[in-house]
């Protein structure tokens, strides 16, 4: 049986046991009890009722104050302001009708007394006001007080008298008085009689989320991960800065005028309370933005014309929507790689702020702290697929271009080849930075050229963001080793080491970059000269099967229908493999090396060190004085297996042939020149025949 809002009220399943041995006498509406049970009663009811305990004939509150039914009716009232409501439940409308007080003054309560002839008008309608105007919570409650009230005052044996209006009266009157009906008084009364517990609604007060704004939710949610740029140093997702939140509002009820939107007040109501994290940058932030972003924005603004104020606004959103593309195309990249992770693998790399995590690292810093640390870099890199990540960790006395991106690219193949048997997935997906300096330069290119010539991948796609969208989930992977440093501290490389594998899931590989290979000398031999490949945002390496040499292709944006072959006197980056042995780079000086160890120093006489700390950075400084370089590597790519297509992929490659092939000649088909063609009429009488089915016939002549 389902159960009654009554039964919702009081908690049926704890067994409240009371001294008190009562039972409910119909014929007096009352409750009896021995003689011997009268003197517990003091003590019982503040176990069974709570708040409320009892003193002599008065019941006093938590404050120690006498209960009054009409002090506490008006107390609750006075706690929100009663309004007029036009749409009232039947049972609250029916009580507030003047008639209805009407009726209530002329009726008999049958008592004897006359209860009701001898109460106001202006107090049953000021009565039943402060009743009605409560949630039936507080009602509730106020009946059982007046319960209580009235079960101490009575004699044994007698009716119920409560207090109603300022006079006491029988039960009836006190009914009609509030407007209860008998069934909700005898549910209430045979509640406190078994000593049940009210329980109060805990979704009183709550406030639930529409569908309209979970939707809005979702879909800010959605268009912040698609265009917005999580933020390395902090929680944080901005969006283009080309936008204001009235533009997003606007671009919100655009996408779905078909579902009633939310206005703009709920919208950036939803958005501060529940997605306070999504932001638009200001001025005062330190992060470079988007060139383009930034003018039109300031287009927007300052133009007087409608005309090209629209003009702007459609430029603002063909940018938007080409760098959207771009994070789709590098989304689409990682689910290949993580539903197969045998035949894709795609890997993003990028580096972080370097005044983060510059060492000694407390978190509490003095004045001291800034000037005199010894500075480290983080490279970070996610490898998709693989649930694996990497923090190469170095000291700054090594430049930080290509060499030092291909060293620990190096280290993660060689990590990935290793967990697949020495063989690397045939398809290799890249996704790096724009600076020139370090990612998107002709070593780089070079680089995966070979890969690729040597059968190390099938294929390698080289993918770049737009200039000033460039943040994405290893930001985020940044993000964590930030947030971790603000509460951790790091006084050594092994500790600071120790706090990244701890910041982020999966949890990271962190290691020290001892040792950086010079690529960029043992490519340059065979190098051919390259130029405009800073303008493509796409390049993709193939084999060229009939002169096995690798081919390097590009595409501005992903976007674009066809790949674009090099232009010049060769279509070849590499003239062949490299035969000379990989040297490696020396490290520099370290920039305040003196200041650092006075630092070290002054830190051990503070107890800011422990002796260990303090031995490791004895021993760092003499490692730096006597740097020992690694011996030479012949071939730093001979430790890689040929690639091999696993064996349900190559069958799905011989029917994924024939499937090609059925569509190339249906596209042919569609897209075959069409021509109209008209000829001048034989001259005569000749008319057509027809068939019995009525179809055309040849032209005959009479």
């Amino acid at each position: 049986m389902a159960s009654t809002s009554h039964d919702r009220l009081y908690d049926h399943t704890i067994d409240y046991s009371s001294p008190i041995k009562e039972y409910m006498n119909p014929e007096t509406d009352d409750f009896s009890s021995s003689s011997e049970e009268d003197d517990e009663r003091e003590a019982s009811f503040e176990s069974v009722h709570g708040f409320y305990s009892i003193l002599g004939d008065e019941i006093i509150d938590v404050t120690g104050r006498v209960w009054d039914p009409a002090a506490w009716l008006s107390s609750q009232a006075s706690d929100r302001k009663i309004k007029k409501h036009t749409r009232m439940g039947k049972q609250k409308k029916k009580a507030l009708d003047p008639v209805s007080v009407g009726v209530a003054m002329a009726t008999d309560c049958k008592c004897g007394k006359r209860c009701l002839q001898k109460v106001e008008r202006e107090a049953v309608e000021e009565c039943r006001k402060l009743f009605w105007t409560m949630n039936r919570n507080k009602q509730s409650e106020f009946m059982r007080m007046s319960f209580m009230s009235a079960d101490q005052t009575k004699e044994p044996n007698q009716k119920f008298s409560f207090n109603a209006c300022g006079r006491s009266m029988c039960a009836v009157a006190w009914r009609i008085i509030y407007h209860i009906s008998n069934g909700r008084y005898y549910r209430h009364l045979e509640s406190y009689k078994k000593g049940w517990e009210m329980v109060t609604d805990l979704r009183q007060g709550n406030k639930y989320a529409t569908k309209r704004w979970i939707e809005a939710r979702v879909w800010l949610e959605t268009t912040a991960a698609r265009i917005g740029d999580r933020m390395p140093d902090r929680d944080k997702i901005h969006l283009p800065p080309c936008l204001t939140r009235q533009d997003v509002w606007q671009l919100y009820t655009e996408e779905n005028s078909s579902r009633r939107p939310l206005g703009h007040t709920q919208f950036y109501k939803m958005w501060d309370t529940d997605l306070s994290n999504i932001k638009i940058p200001d001025v005062t932030d330190n992060f470079a933005k988007c060139t383009t972003c930034v003018r039109l924005k300031e287009h927007i603004m300052k133009t007087k014309s409608k005309k090209k104020r629209e003009e702007f606004k459609l430029a603002r959103k063909e940018h938007l929507l080409k760098q959207k593309n771009e994070r789709a195309k590098y989304y689409k990249h990682i689910k290949k790689a993580q539903e197969k992770p045998q035949r894709y693998t795609s890997i993003i790399l990028d580096g972080m702020d370097q005044k983060k995590t510059a060492i000694p690292h407390y978190p509490e810093k003095t004045k001291d702290d800034g000037q005199n640390q010894l500075g480290t870099h983080v490279t970070g890199a996610i490898v998709h697929g693989q649930h694996k990540a990497y923090a190469a960790l170095d000291l700054n006395n090594i430049p930080h271009d290509a060499n030092l991106t291909i060293t620990v690219l190096m280290k993660i193949l060689q990590d990935v080849a290793k967990a697949n048997g020495g063989r690397l997935p045939p398809v290799l997906y890249l996704q790096l930075d724009n600076c020139y300096r370090e990612n998107k330069n002709c070593y780089i290119l070079a680089f995966c050229s070979e890969l690729v010539r040597r059968k190390i991948v099938k294929k390698v796609k080289l993918s770049f963001l737009m200039v000033g969208h460039t943040h994405e989930d290893v930001d985020q992977f940044f993000s964590r080793i930030s947030t971790t440093l603000q509460k951790s501290e790091a006084t050594t490389l092994p500790e600071l080491q120790a706090l990244i594998e701890s910041s982020y899931t999966p949890q990271p590989e962190a290691f020290e970059v001892s040792h950086v290979g010079d690529y960029k000398e043992w490519l340059s031999d065979e190098l051919e000269t390259i130029s405009g490949h800073s303008v493509p945002h796409c390049f993709k390496f193939i084999l060229e099967q009939d002169t096995n040499q690798s081919t390097i292709l590009y595409k501005d944006y992903s976007t674009d229908r066809q790949w674009k072959k090099t232009t010049g006197t060769t279509a070849i980056l590499l003239r062949a493999s490299p035969t000379q042995p990989l040297q490696f780079v020396t490290p520099g000086p370290i920039k305040r090396l003196e200041e650092v160890k006075d630092s070290v120093t002054k830190a051990r006489e503070m107890a800011r060190l422990t002796a260990g700390q303090h031995s490791w950075w004895l021993d760092l400084f003499t490692n730096l004085e006597e740097y020992v370089p690694p011996k030479e590597r012949a071939n730093p790519l001979s430790g890689f297996q040929p690639f091999v297509i696993p064996e349900d992929e190559e069958e799905e490659d011989e029917e994924a042939e024939a499937r090609r092939e059925a569509l190339a000649r249906l596209l042919a088909r569609e897209n075959r020149q069409s021509e109209v063609r008209l000829a001048r009429k034989r001259r005569g009488t000749s008319t057509p025949t027809t068939t019995k089915r009525g179809k055309k016939q040849r032209y005959t002549k009479n």
